[in-house]
């Protein structure tokens, strides 16, 4: 059984049914921390995407993998033979995005919820996020990130499918930038994962203009 939600909810869950077995896919992910993921002097809350990084995806595979053949040793051959297909698949990602990645000049981009944090901090990028701590930027924030979003060229906004676009679409008017709909959350990870790649790897590269 696969849980997902709240954590209140999870501990509710868990509570009641104290036999039953769980794991943390982030258990073996070092997590962010105010050294990774900043904007300027503005330290940001964790981010938990961190299954948007291939890096920290490759990390997940073996945990999930680990954690069955331990549940049900009798299919540890099918557990470990399934792991190495997606292995290799995650392997040629991360490869593509290191490779993507390091011959950008510049590294910054831009996004309204902060979830690309780990993709950022795996790949030598800089995330700069509109929102702040769950909350929607003030009017001098506005005008801090549209004066870092000209100064660093940024021609891109990134926007989560779930989210309000209104001040994304703001900063986007004022500097002549267009707004990009992610969808981080998709079942279809290795699709929307590398759509993301591509998308941002894009935008860096008219930022490098």
């Amino acid at each position: 059984m696969v849980i997902w939600g709240s954590k209140y909810l999870l501990d509710r869950f868990y509570d009641t049914n104290r036999s039953i077995r769980k794991l943390s896919l982030s258990r073996n992910i070092e997590p962010l921390g105010s050294r990774d993921h900043h904007d300027g002097d503005h330290v940001e809350g964790a981010d938990p995407h961190y299954w948007v990084s291939p890096k920290c995806a490759l990390i997940m595979a073996a945990s999930v993998r680990d954690f069955l053949s331990e549940l049900n040793p009798v299919h540890q051959n099918m557990y470990e033979t399934n792991y190495q297909d997606l292995v290799l698949k995650i392997q040629a990602l991360d490869k593509k995005t290191g490779e993507l990645f390091s011959g950008v000049e510049n590294k910054s981009f831009m996004i309204f919820h902060p979830n690309l944090g780990y993709l950022a901090r795996d790949y030598g990028l800089e995330e700069i996020s509109v929102e702040f701590e769950g909350k929607e930027p003030t009017p001098s924030r506005l005008r801090e990130l549209i004066d870092r979003a000209r100064t660093g060229r940024i021609k891109t906004i990134f926007v989560q499918k779930e989210y309000d676009t209104k001040n994304a679409k703001a900063i986007a008017h004022e500097i002549g930038a267009r707004v990009q709909i992610i969808d981080p959350l998709s079942e279809q990870w290795l699709d929307s994962t590398t759509e993301i790649i591509d998308a941002l790897y894009s935008s860096l590269i008219e930022s490098s203009k």
